[in-house]
């Protein structure tokens, strides 16, 4: 998860750049769309995170992460905002972060991987390993106190949890080359090992960027 927090960092950053320059590119939203958003229940709270509303933004990330004989490639949809950010120092809360990742025992060399992550169709939970257990879906909530809560953290237990991609198709954008429906329900776990129970969960988002825009 290092990697992955690293590099939603550096694109908060480049969003809060980009989305001043009219003039060389559209901004990182290309404009508000209210229909990007993820709702759910949080322990039987309802959360409801739309773009447009409330300083709420989306974006959509790839990357990868290598180590001694394994890969893990990445695609992501992010939900939320970004707080006190400044030259040195970048915090993220209320923000939902949803990643497909793929274990291979060697990275590729180009990025052609990416349109594979997204199918339509279930997943399952992938675990924090560095083996094919790291397949499927990582669900990430980062809290309003800027605790992490994931489906990769704690006892990682998901009986009876689900994940499914409903749609995945292309978008016209100069950005972004794809948007993502999923629906979900699962347990979010902190580093402590505390749990909170999300049902009813439901996102919309941009997905899948250009290779040659941001990475």
């Amino acid at each position: 998860m290092k990697t992955l927090r690293i590099l939603t960092l550096a694109l908060f950053a480049a969003f809060s750049f980009s989305s001043c320059d009219k003039e060389e590119d559209e901004p990182l939203s290309e404009g508000v769309d209210d229909r990007y958003a993820i709702e759910a229940e949080l322990d039987g709270q309802a959360v409801v995170l739309r773009e447009g509303k409330d300083g709420y933004f989306n974006f959509g990330s790839t990357g990868k992460t290598s180590g001694d004989g394994f890969c893990l490639n990445r695609a992501t949809m992010i939900i939320g905002k970004y707080h006190d950010v400044s030259k040195t120092n970048t915090k993220l809360k209320d923000t939902f972060q949803v990643t497909i990742q793929r274990y291979a025992r060697v990275c590729s060399a180009d990025n052609s991987y990416e349109k594979g992550l997204y199918q339509v169709g279930e997943y399952p939970f992938a675990k924090d390993a560095t083996d094919r257990d790291a397949n499927g879906v990582v669900i990430l909530y980062t809290d309003v106190n800027g605790v992490d809560w994931s489906t990769n953290r704690g006892s990682q237990d998901q009986s009876g949890s689900r994940f499914e991609v409903t749609a995945h198709q292309p978008i016209k954008s100069k950005i972004y080359q794809y948007e993502t429906d999923a629906v979900f329900n699962c347990r979010l776990y902190n580093d402590a090992g505390e749990a909170i129970v999300l049902t009813k969960g439901r996102i919309k988002a941009r997905s899948i960027p250009y290779p040659s825009k941001y990475q």
